[in-house]
């Protein structure tokens, strides 16, 4: 017991060292039960889970769960295969086989009790309450009797009681069904049987020993079988070797193998648990998984998956999956302390925390360790095996007094730092730098901190917290770089390295590079895990490392690989990466050390798997990676930039119309791409907004415009037929009535006008007679004569406007500037015209010329009267189909507010709105009467 439990120490370090567990169960998942059974991967990547209730897939992050309402006969799902490529094959306890294709079961022979099935001869092989072969769209039961090592084959039900019946386990290799012992069988039987041709056929005899429980396939031409605790290799022709797990008192129930790796369930015949054996029989390691870690639960299956993960189901703590540990995160014995500095020495590299020295023996691998009362800041630059290892403090103190803490190791103040080559030798410490070339010494005193000086020919470069400088041995000349520069302004270079000829820089503000003082940041549209560097490696495979913010990046064929963990155990803040001249990579940063075996140059892991469905416009993203590493999407339409997928689905719908190609790619933090094939979509409008339904729409729309123009020219045909009848009458009674004014204006004339005219010129004669002066009717005959003189003129006007050759826009003009001149002609009052009209024959609308008359007349009448003007104008103009009339006279005006008779001005607005015309009268300086009328011609 002792020698086991020593044993099984060694093994469990070995296993933990290498490999990390992670549990999936309904309480930290979306698993829908504890109780899991059969496991299989996909062709697309899918982790498929038998279950208690129900089917579930695994793509990394979550389970898709199917069950009863999804199509499933039972719920209880113990075994699963791949059929076809996208076509899986289940058996369920109480439903029998089932296919599931593109997310629908379909349901293939009887609702049988099963719980094993495998792909055989393009068929479907299971096991349960009987051995059924499905093929060809026919379902077969079978029985498999065992007596005395000779194996026949008989219906169901057709039993001899004498005969004990068996139920063997069976794998399919190399699409050959083989039969063998299965480790619950009460009474098992030795060696392995081959199904052939309806019947059972012993085969590989020099097997027929060993009672066989596990069996399959190495190679093309090898193979593999397990029997109590041991493990035997063979060809056909015979064994090659056996080999015994280092625990006696285990028996091997269940055995796989995929690529060098030989997983076994081992039964403990003590503690009845069951535990995870893992051989790797390339490297010759063997590491144990105990029953512990697993919850001391039974296993039902083991699946190696493509990534080299380990699945382990188990009858009721859910699933497990066992991991290796990343190459490149390989935890060293320096934990839990912030190291801020390494350095190696000739036989050891040393680490510095911020009161403590480690030192590793390169050899050994021994660790020594020294706690200090001063708080260390880095190792001196210029320090070598052969001399003193200083260790600057943090002091602001020039107190040069050294504290020897190893034989050559010693704490002290800081000492300015020397990089020299044939031609060069500087010295720096913070701010200061001394140049000696050529015989002459040259010191500086920089505006920046020096972070480091790398010399190449015959220039100095210089990191500062500021840009990078470079100084020529020749010109004597400082050359700023970066610091002046707008995009790089306010960039702390933290370290700098040459490859070839080529500078590269790890600043604040990701990986640049100098070459043929052309300045490239390789970090602008990569995945670099944070701008941020502190520090970088160049390997001896001109690989650069990158110490960041948030861990560690690989940079190589200008792809980034980032290292980021949430493990408490490994840092999350890299200060500085570090290759020894045994090429091992030390990253060092808040949780202690990683180390890393650099031989081989490093190469990405592999990249997960894009399974992409599509429904329609919709695309269902699943990125497949059982990784812990950070997972990226992205997708990239027609030419554009590639963008980032956020959600697991794509949806096109709310598109524009046209044709698209569609592309997805994914890449963990610390691998390459990996493309889908190309989409082509062609988003096609809604029917009614197709060029066909618009052309139909317009063609209908046009027929029915058409129809609708045809019935409306109809109508508009009778329409203006009626219209010419009635313009036709409207023009013979334009015509009749033009005549009935004309002749109604002369009989006016004749008869009234006459007749007012001889009153007028008798009454005249009669007051002016000096004798009737002095009788009492001259009063009375004085206003007879007035009267008549008034409505003499006023039916004068009159008689003129009611002839309709008075319609003439040059006929009012006319009267009117008749009208002003024989008024101003014997006063003061100078009277001009003037005329600016479009058409010389200008009809205007029927009893316009009266109201325009008697309103001009009423203006003149009252400059007269009123204005004590000198001069006075009228204006008469045509423009944009408009006429407008405007008087205006020079005299002193009015104010309508004081004025106590309005009457006048009342008229001629209302005269101007009979007619529709606009009035305005201005009376501040001299009096301006306009009249604009509504368009007329």
């Amino acid at each position: 017991m002792k020698r086991f439990f020593g044993v099984f120490l060694l093994f469990f370090f070995w296993s933990s060292a290498q490999y990390k567990i992670k549990q999936y169960n309904t309480l930290n998942s979306n698993l829908p039960h504890d109780l899991c059974y059969g496991l299989e991967q996909d062709h697309n990547g899918f982790i498929w889970i038998g279950t208690d209730d129900g089917l579930a897939r695994f793509n990394g992050s979550y389970f898709k769960n199917y069950t009863s309402k999804d199509g499933l006969f039972s719920n209880y799902v113990i075994d699963i295969t791949t059929y076809a490529k996208d076509t899986l094959a289940l058996v369920t306890w109480g439903g029998g086989m089932q296919l599931l294709a593109e997310d629908r079961f379909i349901n293939i022979g009887e609702k049988l009790k099963l719980n094993k099935i495998k792909k055989f001869n393009q068929g479907l092989f299971t096991k349960g309450v009987y051995y059924v072969f499905y093929q060809n769209n026919d379902a077969k039961r079978k029985e498999f009797i065992f007596l005395n090592n000779q194996s026949i084959v008989i219906e169901p039900k057709k039993q001899n009681p004498d005969v004990i019946n068996c139920y063997p386990n069976f794998e399919v290799v190399h699409d050959q069904l083989y039969f063998f012992s299965d480790f619950n069988e009460v009474k098992p039987f030795k060696g392995i049987y081959k199904f052939e041709e309806e019947a059972l056929k012993k085969e590989f005899l020099f097997l027929n020993d060993y009672e066989i429980t596990g069996f399959g396939a190495i190679d093309a031409t090898s193979y593999f079988a397990t029997f109590q605790h041991k493990m035997v290799f063979f060809t056909d022709k015979g064994i090659k070797r056996i080999e015994s797990i280092p625990y006696q008192n285990c028996r091997i129930k269940k055995a796989i193998y995929k690529e060098n790796v030989l997983v076994m369930i081992l039964y403990n015949l003590i503690t009845k648990k069951e535990e995870l054996f893992i051989y790797d029989l390339k490297l010759k390691k063997q590491q144990l998984i105990p029953s512990t870690i697993i919850e001391n639960q039974l296993i039902s299956d083991v699946l190696l998956d493509v990534e080299g993960n380990i699945w382990v189901s188990t009858y009721g703590a859910g699933l497990f999956k066992i991991f290796k540990e990343d190459v490149y995160i390989a935890n060293h014995n320096i934990t839990s302390e912030n190291i801020i500095d390494v350095f190696e020495g000739h036989k050891k590299v040393y680490f510095i925390a911020a009161h403590k020295l480690f030192q590793i023996d390169k050899t050994t691998q021994n660790i020594d360790s020294i706690t200090v009362d001063q708080e260390l800041w880095r190792f001196g630059t210029n320090s070598n095996e052969n001399k003193k290892i200083r260790i600057f403090k943090r002091s602001s103190s020039n107190d040069s007094h050294e504290v020897k803490i190893f034989d050559n190791i010693c704490i002290t103040n800081q000492k300015p730092d020397s990089v020299a080559n044939e031609a060069i030798r500087t010295t720096f410490i913070e701010y200061d730098i001394t140049i000696e070339s050529k015989g002459k010494k040259k010191k500086y005193l920089l505006k920046n901190k020096i972070r480091k000086v790398l010399l190449k020919n015959d220039k100095v470069y210089i990191a500062t917290t500021n840009g990078l400088l470079i100084y020529d041995v020749n010109t004597n000349a400082f050359k700023l770089l970066l610091g002046t520069n707008k995009d790089y302004a306010n960039n702390d270079i933290k370290d700098i390295a040459f490859i070839d000829d080529t500078l590269w820089m790890a600043t604040s503000k990701g990986l640049l590079t100098l070459e043929n003082n052309k300045i490239i940041n390789y970090s602008k549209g990569n995945e670099l895990l944070e701008a941020g560097l502190n520090s970088l490696c160049v390997d001896h495979h001109n690989v650069i490392w990158l110490a960041t913010q948030k861990g560690f990046s690989i940079f190589k064929d200008n792809t980034f690989y980032n290292f980021f963990y949430k493990d408490k155990e490994v840092s999350t803040f890299t200060q500085k990466v570090y290759e020894d001249t045994n090429n091992i990579i030390w990253i060092i940063g808040n949780k202690g050390v990683l180390k890393v075996n650099n031989q081989n140059e490093f190469q990405s892991r592999e990249k997960p798997k894009i399974n992409v469905t599509q429904k329609g416009l919709i695309f269902n993203v699943d990125i497949i990676s059982f990784s812990k590493i950070e997972v990226l999407k992205e997708y990239k339409v027609n030419q554009e930039n590639w963008q980032k997928l956020t959600e697991a689905e794509l949806d096109f719908k709310n598109f524009q119309y046209g044709k698209y190609t569609l592309q997805f790619r994914s890449r963990l933090l610390n691998s390459d791409w990996v493309y889908s094939k190309k989409y082509t979509l062609n988003i096609k409008a809604p029917w009614y907004k197709q060029s066909w339904s618009l052309l139909l729409i317009v063609f209908l729309s046009g027929v029915i415009v058409i129809g609708v123009i045809y019935i409306r020219l109809k109508h508009v045909q009778k329409r203006n037929q009626f219209l010419q009848a009635t313009i036709l009458k409207n023009e013979i009674l334009q015509t009749e009535l033009s005549s009935v004014r004309e002749n109604v204006a002369q009989d006016f004339h004749d008869e009234l006008g006459n007749k007012l005219a001889g009153i007028t010129v008798l009454s005249g004669m009669i007051i002016e007679d000096e004798k009737f002066k002095k009788t009492d009717w001259f009063k009375q005959l004085e206003r007879i004569n007035k009267d008549a003189q008034e409505l003499y003129f006023g039916i004068k006007d009159f008689i003129w406007s009611i002839d309709s050759k008075n319609d003439d826009l040059n006929e009012l003009i006319f009267y009117l500037k008749d009208f002003g001149e024989e008024l101003f002609a014997s006063t003061k009052i100078e009277f001009n015209i003037e005329i600016n009209i479009d058409n010389t024959t200008i009809k205007l609308p029927y009893y316009w010329s009266r109201q325009l008359l008697l309103l001009f007349k009423e203006a003149m009448t009252n400059t007269l009267k009123y204005s004590e003007a000198t001069h006075c104008v009228l204006k008469i103009k045509t423009k944009k189909n408009k006429l407008k009339i405007i008087f205006s006279d020079n005299g002193k005006g009015f104010d309508s507010a004081t004025l106590k008779r309005k009457n006048g001005l009342l008229n001629m607005h209302k005269r101007a709105n009979k007619i529709d015309g606009n009035l305005t009268i201005e009376a501040i300086n001299g009096t301006e009467i306009t009249f604009i009328s509504k368009p007329i011609f």
